[in-house]
């Protein structure tokens, strides 16, 4: 049986109206009104419901002008158990489980209930499967080579087969059967398809060969080429972050549509931003960066491989800002999205305290070693180490009563290490390979600065040991 695979919502009012008993009932009767969505009914291919309750019976109508079913049964007053059923034509599809109802004189009583599909499922209908298919690659003109396949039917039908050729000159020997030969008069290159078909269901393979001149010494290049697509990006910005600005506006830019956005600000006030790339373009995800030509400033707060919030702090002149989001490809295809924000000339950010950093030095030893290096402030004595070790650098930040900013490392002896936040208020570099040189001293510095400039370092420093 189906189970619950569709339910339909039936409406079982009880109108209170002490209407008078027919001839020969006993005890006072009230009238159920059951309503049913004719909607869910039609979709559902039922054609018929019927409500049961104590003997009594009532089929639901198709009101049109109301697009519903509607029916009314008479039932005494107290409890009732109620059952619904569904019909396509003359055949049971769907009932409901036994519902119970109180029918009280001058109280409306809803009740909700789901008609089960007792419809048989469908017998599985299976294609066919093609196992094996054998072919080579290279053939020379006037030549007559083979081409042979297998397929399995699951029920048991019958298979057919047919062969086709991209080259018209090309002619097969038996083109309905599943091993067949085939040749081409002239060179060239050929898609050859096979397409298996078993209770009215299709299986295809393709593949390709080339047809050399007879007896020449040729070979051949199997080219593919894929169109690598920029990547699509989207702006999301929410102005009057910090209060300062009254206004209650949002601009969200996509490529095509109107990049100005319709909000002014003036530093301090800072706007909450989102850059999202919905689509890479078929090209590996690799960075997604934020900028602006007036001197404005990013703050970042969370980043995945293809999301990136923060804050905007816009310069303190003001002017009319171009910010930019851009998306780059490990493939180097690059897809940028610009929004324009007015901001008047404002102040600049209050005071902060510096970010609270707590950070270390991850270094590989081995396979199952590895040893943490404490960054300090002031700096603390340096490790030694062995040369060329894998290094990472993580840190946890507090911005305290700034906004969230930027994380930098500097390896003094490797240059830069870029950084992203992780959850929270870690931060964390790729690893790096430490320098190599014997005895040299090399410092790592790790650098926090809110939004509102205000910086906090942390360092440490490692020695390359000596053979």
């Amino acid at each position: 049986m189906r189970g619950c695979v569709y339910s339909i919502v039936v409406a079982v009012i009880a109108c209170g109206c002490a209407t008078a008993p027919e001839p020969g009932a006993t005890g006072e009767l009230a009238r159920a009104e059951v309503v049913a969505s004719a909607a869910s009914l039609v979709a559902a291919g039922i054609t018929r419901v019927s409500v049961v309750s104590d003997g009594a019976t009532a089929d639901l109508v198709l009101n049109g002008a109301s697009g519903s079913y509607a029916g009314t049964l008479i039932l005494p007053m107290g409890g009732h158990s109620v059952v619904a059923s569904a019909f396509a034509g003359e055949t049971l599809v769907g009932r409901s489980r036994p519902a119970s109802v109180t029918i009280t004189a001058g109280v409306v009583t809803r009740m909700a209930l789901e008609i089960l599909d007792l419809r048989p499922d469908a017998p599985p209908l299976f294609g066919p499967i093609v196992d094996t298919l054998t072919f080579p690659t290279t053939v020379n003109a006037g030549a007559s080579t083979t081409f042979a396949t297998t397929a399995v039917a699951p029920s048991g039908d019958a298979l057919s087969y047919a062969w086709s050729s991209s080259c018209a000159d090309a002619v097969f020997s038996a083109p309905a059967a599943a091993t067949t030969s085939w040749s081409k008069a002239s060179q060239g290159a050929c898609m050859i398809t096979v397409v298996v078909t078993a209770n009215g269901l299709t299986a295809q393979r393709s593949f390709g060969i080339v047809v050399f001149p007879a007896g020449a010494a040729s070979g051949a290049a199997d080219i593919t080429s894929t169109f690598l697509a920029k990547p699509t990006v989207v702006w999301s910005f929410a102005p009057g972050t910090m209060a300062v600005s009254q206004q209650n506006a949002s601009c969200d830019v996509v490529a095509g549509s109107n990049a100005s956005c319709q909000f002014t600000l003036a530093s301090p006030d800072v706007a909450a931003y989102q850059a999202t790339v919905i689509d890479w373009g078929g090209g590996v995800a690799g960075t997604l960066t934020v900028a602006d030509n007036c001197g404005g400033r990013f703050g970042t707060a969370a980043q995945d491989f293809s999301d990136l919030t923060g804050f905007w702090l816009p310069p303190v002149v003001g002017g009319t800002c171009l910010v930019t989001a851009t998306a780059t490809t490990l493939e180097g295809v690059t897809g940028t999205i610009t929004a324009a924000v007015v901001s008047d000339a404002g102040a600049p950010p209050p005071a902060t305290q510096p970010p609270s950093v707590s950070a270390l030095l991850d270094v590989v030893l081995s396979q199952t070693m590895q040893a943490n290096i404490f960054l300090g402030n002031p700096t603390p004595p340096p490790t030694v180490i062995a040369p060329g070790l894998q290094m990472l650098a993580s840190a946890s930040v507090g911005w305290r009563d700034g906004l969230p900013g930027s994380v930098t490392v500097v390896d003094s002896c490797t240059g830069a290490q870029p950084t992203k936040p992780l959850f929270g208020f870690d931060w964390e570099t790729s690893f790096w390979i430490t320098a190599t040189a014997p005895g040299t001293l090399c410092t790592v510095t790790l650098t926090a600065t809110n939004l509102q400039g205000v910086s906090h370092s942390l360092a440490a420093q490692y020695r390359v040991a000596s053979p």
